[in-house]
């Protein structure tokens, strides 16, 4: 992990296509959703920043230093988004944020607890509405904070926690798992339309909701 990064800042959204095959930041039935509207039909980027852009700079024994490098890559990736849903997302970087601003070492379980509770809150109130219909940009949302996700649970590899180390690897699995389901999705959806019912779009943002609650549970109730 490196020093503190300077706090989020929003970029231009990058173009290209989706490349991705190797999930980052990790070691080594609804029906057939109907085609977006028109204006929904827009050459979507699936490209992916490289693993540097994801993570820190140097090296850190913080986790939030991790968490915080790949939110900044994160959330210019994720416009435009609904006014409620920019919410939840600026209420996630403040939540990071606060916890930036305290002293090396001084930041407890609760305070990581309170980021994984600020993400869950942004993939509920994100894929609830988007159950029978949803565009490309929203495979992409679902792509770019899956790979956050990943990146987030990296971060806390060798926490000082000693409850979390124990299910760290289980949990880490868990997150490779979801992250190869993810792209295997996006590479069969094209314009936001499942080629196959079986493609459930809500199941993905369902498996990064128990993604984010394991790591709570470890780090808000560890005993």
């Amino acid at each position: 992990m490196s020093w503190l990064r300077s706090k989020v800042v929003l970029a231009v959204l990058l173009t290209g296509a989706f490349t991705a095959e190797v999930p980052p930041g990790v070691t080594d039935d609804t029906s057939l959703v109907e085609p977006p509207m028109k204006e929904e039909a827009v050459n979507e980027s699936f490209e992916l920043p490289p693993e540097a852009e994801w993570l820190p700079g140097r090296d850190s024994k913080e986790p939030i230093d991790g968490i915080n490098a790949a939110l900044q890559t994160m959330l210019p990736l994720l416009e435009p988004l609904k006014q409620s849903e920019s919410q939840a997302l600026q209420n996630l970087a403040k939540t990071v944020s606060a916890n930036l601003g305290k002293e090396p070492g001084t930041r407890t379980e609760k305070d990581y607890a309170n980021i994984m509770d600020a993400a869950r809150s942004f993939v509920r109130l994100y894929w609830e509405p988007r159950l029978d219909r949803h565009s490309a940009h929203d495979v992409r949302v679902l792509q770019v904070f899956t790979t956050w996700v990943s990146y987030v649970v990296g971060a806390f590899r060798d926490s000082k926690w000693t409850k979390l180390n124990e299910a760290w690897p289980a949990i880490e699995k868990e997150a490779k798992e979801g992250w190869h389901s993810m792209a295997d999705y996006v590479k069969k959806t094209k314009n936001g339309t499942a080629l196959d019912p079986k493609d459930n779009y809500a199941i993905h943002w369902i498996e990064l909701n128990s993604i984010l609650y394991s790591l709570i549970r470890f780090l808000a109730y560890p005993k």
